[in-house]
């Protein structure tokens, strides 16, 4: 998380109020302890809330205030003309429309794979911090469902072969984000991430691939009704192993396609027969 992606958050939200569950405020507290330059700013921004409230609070409204308010307004009775109203009215549909295709729009870009793997992989190179430390991937799912995050996922051979050491609860636009923290005896920490894959308006990894973003390699895949994301510090290559196997298709079960070859055969009375014959 930035710095000011620290400030956005900490803005929405007023001190002394509970952090309760909320991930993000959690993270950008953790970052402010972290940064003397964060440190600053958030005592200024405390500072600020305090003598803005006792300032409030101080004033006092006048008792007459409303009857005074009533007593000077003017009602004035506006005239709408029939073709102006229809006018306005269009604009307003127009501006409305306009507005919603663009925030749609906008929510599409934002909402994709693309910025998903993004946000996923700089928490892991910042060194997210677990919320829970255990080899036991029982009791990783069991703390995952307790934050309402994924925890029905399913593991390749792979990476069930390798050893848990924790995991963590994030969110990802109102979307419940399950970080599950693996230990591979040659690549070090992996960190695989499960969201639904109903989670995005476009760009879901519909085929398994690897690739790479920042520092880290990363695969991704759709099982079922969950979208995975793997990261690692590692080539990209070297993730391929742990992609889900495919699923056999017909002819790689059965063997190639055999085309039929026709032949006419003529019967000793004279009328022809057909017989097929197999042709590799």
């Amino acid at each position: 998380m930035t710095p000011h992606q620290v400030q956005r958050v900490l803005l929405a939200w007023r001190p002394g109020h509970p952090v309760g569950d909320d991930p993000e405020v959690r993270e950008a507290l953790e970052r402010v302890h972290q940064d003397p330059a964060l440190q600053a700013w958030y005592a200024a921004h405390q500072s600020f809330q305090v003598s803005t409230t006792a300032q409030l609070r101080s004033n006092r409204v006048p008792t007459d205030l409303a009857a005074r308010i009533l007593a000077s307004r003017k009602v004035v009775r506006p005239r709408f003309r029939p073709f102006g109203l229809a006018l306005a009215l269009a604009a307003a549909v127009i501006t409305a429309v306009a507005l919603w295709i663009g925030f749609v729009r906008n929510a599409g870009e934002l909402e994709d794979f693309d910025n998903f793997r993004s946000r996923m992989v700089k928490a892991a190179v910042r060194e997210y911090r677990m919320d829970v430390v255990t080899n036991d991937l029982a009791a990783i799912r069991t703390f995952l469902a307790s934050r309402q995050a994924p925890s029905d996922f399913d593991l390749a051979p792979a990476l069930a072969a390798l050893r848990p050491v924790g995991g963590g609860a994030l969110s990802w636009h109102g979307h419940a984000v399950s970080m599950v923290c693996l230990e591979n005896a040659n690549l070090g920490m992996m960190y695989l991430f499960i969201v639904p894959a109903s989670a995005f308006h476009a760009g879901s990894p519909t085929v398994p691939s690897v690739g790479s973003f920042s520092r880290l390699a990363t695969a991704s895949w759709v099982q079922g009704d969950r979208a995975y994301l793997l990261a690692a510090a590692t080539a990209p290559d070297q993730l391929r192993p742990f992609l889900p196997p495919a699923p056999a298709s017909p002819r790689a079960r059965w063997g190639p396609a055999r085309s039929p070859d026709l032949q006419l055969v003529l019967n000793d009375d004279g009328l022809t027969s057909r017989h097929c014959r197999s042709v590799h």
